[in-house]
């Protein structure tokens, strides 16, 4: 390692973080930045190569393999993810939605005796107990209820 550094400032501030104190530049490429901790923080085109002394910061250095158009196309992917999540969550049920639904399957396709024996048998429930945890069985490729919404959360209208 080079002994031989500047500190950031106005005129040459931190390539990590574009603070101007605090971080000190190495004339080798390395950088001591106070503001990184984490490998979440450090911006793609430099990795950490160890935290400073009580976790003020950490030690970094360039990335030689550092692809701007794939960090890009990565965090495209990433963005278009997140979206498709956010979008999920808008077009998803209320909690007195499926709260609703969940009832109405149980009240219509209902729960067949041997896995009612099975509950019975294995956790040592009574009848009360099944019919009020809302317990129901669904055969493979048994078609929903009607009234069941096309949204309802891991279902489709054929399992």
């Amino acid at each position: 390692m080079s002994r031989n550094f500047t500190y950031a400032s106005k005129q040459n501030p931190c390539p990590v973080c574009q603070h101007d104190h605090g971080c000190k530049i190495f004339d080798d490429g390395k950088v001591w930045c106070l503001r990184i901790t984490n490998h979440h923080d450090t911006p793609p085109n430099y990795r950490i190569v160890g935290l400073l002394n009580n976790d003020m910061g950490a030690s970094l250095v360039p990335r030689n393999d550092y692809d701007e158009a794939e960090y890009r196309h990565k965090r495209k992917k990433q963005e278009e993810k997140l979206q498709r999540r956010q979008q999920r969550q808008l077009s998803s049920l209320s909690i007195e939605q499926r709260d609703r639904a969940i009832r109405r399957m149980h009240s219509q396709i209902g729960l067949s005796r041997s896995d009612r024996l099975l509950l019975k048998q294995t956790r040592g429930m009574t009848d009360s107990q099944i019919d009020r945890g809302l317990y129901f069985t669904l055969a493979p490729y048994q078609d929903l209820p009607a009234s069941i919404p096309l949204n309802f959360p891991d279902f489709s209208r054929h399992l």
